[in-house]
C-alpha cells in the first residue's frame, strides 16, 4: 500500500495523493481532475504512516519522514486558514470552494494525533474547530445526523446549508453516501480520545438509527428514508459505532444486514465493511 501510494504522488515534490486511478492497458493511472487529491484519502495516508513509524520504525522505510512530508503538505494545501477545517482537496483555492465542508472529513482524534506527533500547535487548533463543528452540526437536527456537506465559514465556524447538486449530487444536503461514514469516523476519533463532544454528538446518532428496524440507504436531516433498500455503506459505519459505545442490540441488529462476505461488486460498500472491521 505504501508503495502504490507513492507511486501516484501528485508529483515527487508533491506528497498529496492523486485521489483516483482507473487501469488503462497494464498500468494504473490519473488523468484530469483525478490527478487531484481528496483530503480525507491523504488524513488516512498519514495516520497510517505514523502507525508504521511507531510499529517498525524508520530505519528501513522512512515512514516518519514520509508522514511529515504529507503532513506539511496537506497543512498548506488541505486545511482552510480562517476556520481551520478540512477543505475537500487540493483543487478547493476560491474562498466559495474552500468554504465546502465534507462532514466526514472532522476526524479529530488524527488531528489531535498529528498535533502530539509533530510538537505542532496547528494540529491542536484543527481539532478544536473540528469538536467545535461536530457540536454545531450535532444540534441542528433532533435526529443528530450530518449531511454530506455543509459550507463552514469565519474563525467561529458559520455553518450554512448547500442545496441538492450544488456540491456533488442530489444528497448533498441529506445524510448520504459521503456522511454515512460520519458514525464510523466519530466512533473512531471517541475510541481514540474519548472525549465528551464526540460521544454525545455519536449516541444522539446512534439513539436515532436504534429506532429503526432496518438501517437504509440515505436519510434526510430530519430523519425521513429516502430509499427503501439497505446497502452495506451505511449499515457497517452504525455497526462499528455501536461497537465501540457497547450498543449491544444495535450492534447485533446492524451485523444481521452487513453480507457474510466481502461484495465483489460495489467497491464503495466492501471498503467501509472491511476498514470498520479492522478500526
Amino acid at each position: 500500500m505504501y508503495r502504490y501510494y507513492r507511486a501516484h504522488r501528485i508529483s515527487s515534490s508533491n506528497p498529496l495523493m492523486e485521489w483516483r486511478q482507473t487501469k488503462q492497458g497494464s498500468k494504473m493511472v490519473s488523468n484530469g481532475g483525478y490527478r487531484n487529491s481528496a483530503t480525507d484519502g491523504d488524513l488516512d495516508i498519514a495516520y497510517s504512516l505514523i502507525l508504521a513509524d511507531k510499529k517498525w520504525g524508520s530505519k528501513t522505510v522512512n515512514y516518519k519522514q514520509a508522514a511529515k512530508n504529507l503532513l506539511k503538505a496537506i497543512k498548506k494545501n488541505e486545511i482552510n486558514q480562517t476556520t481551520y477545517l478540512p477543505k475537500m482537496g487540493n483543487w478547493a483555492t476560491s474562498s466559495y470552494d474552500q468554504s465546502k465542508l465534507r462532514t466526514a472529513d472532522l476526524m479529530t482524534g488524527y488531528f489531535k494525533t498529528f498535533a502530539k506527533y509533530t510538537h505542532d500547535s496547528f494540529w491542536t487548533k484543527v481539532a478544536s474547530h473540528s469538536q467545535t463543528a461536530v457540536k454545531k452540526l450535532s444540534a441542528r437536527h433532533k435526529t443528530g445526523l450530518f449531511p454530506d456537506f455543509i459550507r463552514a465559514t469565519g474563525g467561529s465556524i458559520k455553518l450554512s446549508a448547500v442545496k441538492a447538486y450544488q456540491v456533488e449530487g442530489e444528497s448533498d444536503n441529506q445524510y448520504g453516501y459521503n456522511a454515512t461514514r460520519v458514525p464510523w469516523r466519530l466512533a473512531q476519533t471517541y475510541k481514540m480520545t474519548k472525549d465528551a463532544t464526540t460521544k454525545k454528538a455519536l449516541k444522539k446518532q446512534l439513539a436515532f438509527f436504534n429506532k429503526k428496524k432496518h438501517i437504509t440507504a440515505v436519510y434526510t436531516l430530519s430523519g425521513k428514508a429516502v430509499n427503501s433498500y439497505q446497502n452495506t455503506a451505511f449499515t457497517s459505519p452504525v455497526n462499528y459505532a455501536a461497537k465501540v459505545m457497547k450498543q449491544k442490540s444495535l450492534q447485533a441488529k446492524t451485523a444481521k444486514q452487513l453480507p457474510k462476505s466481502i461484495e465483489k461488486n460495489n467497491y464503495f460498500s466492501a471498503t467501509l465493511q472491511v476498514v470498520t472491521a479492522l478500526s
